[in-house]
């Protein structure tokens, strides 16, 4: 199910991008590499975490940090949800503890693709008014590099984390010209591109 992004409230709604036709993938996945290795302390997620009813804290694991277009601290973490049956990937705003993101099934968390993104933004409807626009993922193993493309025809080059996560936050000045991130670009090892999500922007 692919959803378009939303006016971004209190939390600021990021939206976990996947695709209808993966319904039907029945393949169980390893999980993410992240989650399988040992715990640091920079793991812990803030004690004011929206979503700590839902997940296990325990579980979660930090796999990037970036800074907004405002300044604005976030971080990126995966954590399980307390029933076991779900993982989730959320950005968090380190200060307020606001977080949007969504979860997949436990045994399919690509669901047969090879990156999957979340969406978000302050402001809007308007283009005047939106702010702080950001995309956040995790790629699987095969993935070498990821790109985001935008509507004028350029891409950004965007790191993967030594945990295959990434995030790039979209400047202002760019924002402010009506430019718009439209495709993640997940590239293999070979050089070819082996999948895309849109960002529904």
């Amino acid at each position: 199910m692919r959803t378009r992004p939303t006016v971004a409230v209190l939390i600021g709604l990021l939206i976990l991008i996947t695709i209808g036709a993966a319904l039907a993938y029945a393949v169980s996945e390893h999980s993410p590499e992240a989650l399988e290795r040992p715990r640091q302390a920079s793991d812990r997620l803030p004690p004011t975490a929206a979503l700590l009813d839902f997940v296990d804290p325990g579980s979660a694991r930090r796999v990037t940090s970036f800074r907004l277009a405002s300044g604005r601290e976030h971080a990126v973490f995966l954590s399980r949800s307390k029933d076991g049956k779900q993982i989730c990937l959320f950005d968090t705003d380190l200060a307020t503890g606001h977080q949007g993101g969504g979860c997949n099934d436990a045994t399919s968390v690509f669901a047969g693709r090879k990156i999957q993104i979340s969406v978000g933004f302050e402001g809007g409807p308007t283009q005047a008014t939106i702010r702080d626009v950001r995309i956040v993922g995790i790629a699987t193993a095969d993935v070498s590099s990821v790109r985001v493309e935008l509507s004028d025809g350029t891409a950004r080059k965007v790191e993967l984390t030594a945990d295959r996560a990434f995030a790039w936050a979209m400047p202002q000045s760019d924002v402010d010209r009506g430019l718009e991130p439209r495709v993640v670009v997940a590239v293999g090892r070979s050089g070819k591109t082996i999948d895309r999500a849109e960002t529904g922007f």
